[in-house]
């Protein structure tokens, strides 16, 4: 339900919604009005409510002190509206511009508040609705993908630190924070997706309904076999918990939630960071694969080096290994249970893909440098119940 079927349903327009604003706050020329939140976005219901932003540089609101909420009622519509100075949001701006500018550092938090992260994306995708005549959205492309950017850093550095988690309660025998830290891992996932997609609402709630708005061939720009399936039955399929909490059954559970948060992430960092979308992919796997294993373990992680890229263990000193961006899709492919053979039948001549024999030798480097799950054996079949790794292909 967007803002005009609500408003029209509880007997209100956005006319009545600039009165009942102007009961509380003058609306100066140079004052920007704008309607925020699940409505905004098309994403609300009957029990929502209206949210606004005034950004206005006066000093005085006629009672209203700046970031109060201040609440009033359209027909039978609640309405929330809040005051932010304009110097704070320009503020905001440019600390966000400057992130931007200092480049791609996942070895440090970025300084933003979710409170500031939520306000950067209600200034992008709201809906301005004063001064009259303005452009109906509020924000603008550059901040848009600037916002973006900032979404897919905070699911990456929050990932790689579950990651490390999940390495450690594998160690301690706890197969039930392995799930749960596991299934936290696939939040931060399909943030990085959504954000990669040019949606940078950070509200956890609105993540599967807003996978639902992805296109029907989403896995195919992805180092996916091809499912078929809506990214919000894959997201919901992978956050399926075992059904016993048995350490065999976490680990899978882990090791497939970690495969396809490594291939989201890298997707999603070619194309909102190195400006380069990664090689559209084409394939279906029809079943589980019957010759590539899991590749890579729960805490591998990658990072870009020049023109390709490094894997490595999260917080371990072991051996990393660097390669190109095509093998490392080649990797990204068969951790996530593609077969080598459907991926060499299903590549064009201009996708520059490493195959067969180069790719089988990266396999086994990973295998020999310590980054391959544990418990495996040389021809991919499990010695501890991994069986039922690519069971979500269909």
């Amino acid at each position: 339900m967007d803002l005009d079927e609500f408003l029209r349903l509880n007997g209100a327009d956005v006319d009545l919604v600039l009165a009942g604003a102007r009961t509380i706050v003058e609306l100066g020329p140079d004052d920007r009005l704008i309607a925020v939140g699940s409505l905004a976005e098309g994403l609300g219901n009957r029990k929502s409510d209206v949210d606004l932003l005034l950004l206005t540089s006066r000093i005085e609101h006629r009672g209203a002190s700046p970031d109060e909420v201040r609440s009033f009622t359209a027909g039978r519509s609640l309405v929330d509206l809040r005051v932010v100075p304009e110097a704070a949001e320009t503020g905001l701006r440019e600390r966000l511009a400057a992130w931007a500018e200092a480049g791609w550092n996942l070895m440090v938090a970025a300084d933003f508040t979710p409170s500031e992260m939520l306000l950067l994306h209600r200034l992008g995708a709201g809906r301005r609705l004063w001064p009259a005549g303005a452009s109906s959205r509020s924000g603008d492309e550059v901040l848009t993908t600037q916002v973006g950017r900032l979404k897919l850093h905070i699911a990456r550095h929050m990932a790689r630190t579950i990651q490390v988690d999940m390495a450690g309660y594998r160690e301690e025998g706890d197969a039930a924070l392995l799930v749960y830290a596991a299934q936290d891992l696939l939040g931060h996932a399909a943030d990085g997706l959504l954000a990669g997609s040019g949606f940078t609402n950070p509200t956890p709630k609105w993540r599967s309904r807003l996978l639902d708005r992805l296109p029907m061939d989403w896995e195919q720009s992805l180092q996916l076999p091809v499912s078929g399936l809506r990214p919000s039955e894959v997201y919901w399929r992978l956050h399926r918990a075992p059904a016993v909490a048995t350490l065999d059954a976490a680990l899978a559970h882990a090791s497939r939630i970690a495969a396809f948060a490594r291939a989201v992430f890298h997707w999603a960092e070619e194309g909102l960071v190195h400006g380069a979308p990664a090689p559209r992919r084409l394939g279906r796997s029809s079943g589980p694969s019957s010759v590539s294993p899991p590749v890579l373990d729960i805490d591998v992680d990658f990072h870009r080096v020049d023109q390709g890229v490094m894997i490595g263990r999260l917080n371990d000193f072991g051996q990393t290994l660097e390669m190109s961006v095509a093998q490392f899709a080649g990797l990204l492919w068969l951790d996530n249970g593609g077969d080598l053979a459907d991926r060499a039948g299903q590549a064009t001549s201009n996708e520059n893909l490493v195959l067969d024999g180069a790719l089988a030798g990266l396999v086994d480097q990973a295998r020999q440098a310590g980054l391959q799950l544990p418990g495996l054996e040389p021809d991919g079949e499990s010695a501890g119940g991994f069986g039922a790794r690519h069971a979500l292909k269909v």
